[in-house]
């Protein structure tokens, strides 16, 4: 018989205060560029809602959000929306990152401008990778073993917990 062992591992106050953190470290990093955030999927969207939040309250720096749901079609692709400087930041953004495939899926989609500056931002990086691809600005890093699974919970489209699951049997 399988059980799952639930643990809180963040709660929304802590949630809130990492991706302040993690808000600072990306406007230092971004200078005067424009910061364009590309959440992708629901719950990393969710996620660079806050960031954009976070961004926009604390520095009043030029901040865009898009939502982005990554498929597998290789034509999809979202539309960027227009630059009101050359140089800009562009952040992809994700709650969750462990082998790196949904965020290389997304990478692979746009062809970056050479002006541009591009890193990656999730709430939890796992580790595990399969791809090459590397988190620049995360919120915990967790090493996690093939039973765990790590989920960030939304409430009211904003992210409450961050959840470690694990399966054990009895």
């Amino acid at each position: 018989m399988n059980q799952d062992h639930r643990i809180v591992l963040m709660d929304r106050a802590r949630i809130e205060r990492t991706l302040r953190r993690m808000a600072f470290q990306i406007a230092e990093r971004a200078g005067e560029r424009e910061i364009l955030l590309i959440g992708l999927n629901e719950r990393g969207s969710a996620v660079a809602a806050v960031l954009e939040g976070c961004l926009k309250k604390a520095l009043m720096q030029r901040v865009k959000r898009i939502s982005w749901v990554v498929t597998k079609k290789p034509d999809v692709s979202p539309d960027l929306p227009a630059s009101g400087k050359k140089e800009r930041m562009v952040i992809w953004v994700d709650d969750v990152i462990f082998t790196g495939s949904t965020m290389f899926s997304a990478l692979q989609k746009i062809a970056p401008e050479p002006e541009w500056y591009s890193a990656v931002a999730v709430l939890i990086d796992r580790g595990h990778r399969q791809v090459p691809v590397h988190a620049e600005f995360s919120g915990i890093v967790l090493q996690t073993k093939a039973k765990e699974h790590v989920e960030v919970t939304l409430r009211n489209g904003e992210p409450d917990e961050v959840l470690l699951i694990r399966n054990t049997r009895l």
